[in-house]
């Protein structure tokens, strides 16, 4: 998959089982920062932790993860989803989507074209499962990452709101 260009030197691929100790690097980076955003829903987690999660994630058949490199190799940000099927009911259509699980790039490399290559890569995959949508999730307070997903064309179909009962 490098047609998907990060810039004239860089390139989105499918990570696998080798590119571990660089996505974990990435998804420790997202956790701390996720933690600092929801820490009453979001727990901080070592760098061990991270790369055993990251390498089941690797494993799993189900999950895709997308790596952006730079021309060096070096790795800048990362996108994990997988195939969901929401089946036909009563009142609802079949639909198949490609979720986004993660979507992140490093700071040093943002506004550099990362995530929009990743988005890219990932849709252009989706199209080759019958999937008709990117979805994901955002966090509420995370208004950088809503406006980059914006700006890169997500609109707003569900909202998820949470009332605390203690």
């Amino acid at each position: 998959m490098t047609s998907n260009k990060l810039n004239p030197e860089g390139s989105v691929r499918i990570a696998g089982a080798a590119d571990v100790d660089a996505v974990a690097e990435l998804m420790w980076a997202q956790n701390r920062y996720h933690a600092e955003l929801v820490p009453h829903i979001i727990k901080r987690v070592d760098a061990r932790g991270t790369k055993a999660w990251c390498a089941a994630q690797l494993a799993d058949a189900e999950h895709t993860i997308f790596l952006a490199e730079d021309a060096d190799g070096t790795a800048a940000g990362l996108l994990m989803g997988h195939v969901k099927v929401f089946v036909e009911t009563p009142v609802n259509r079949h639909v198949t989507l490609y979720f986004v699980d993660e979507l992140y790039v490093h700071e040093d490399r943002r506004r550099q074209g990362a995530a929009r290559a990743l988005v890219a890569a990932a849709r252009d995959f989706a199209a080759t499962k019958g999937c008709s949508a990117l979805s994901l999730n955002v966090w509420g307070a995370n208004r950088l990452a809503i406006g980059a997903y914006e700006a890169l064309g997500f609109e707003t179909v569900y909202q998820r709101m949470t009332l605390p009962v203690t």
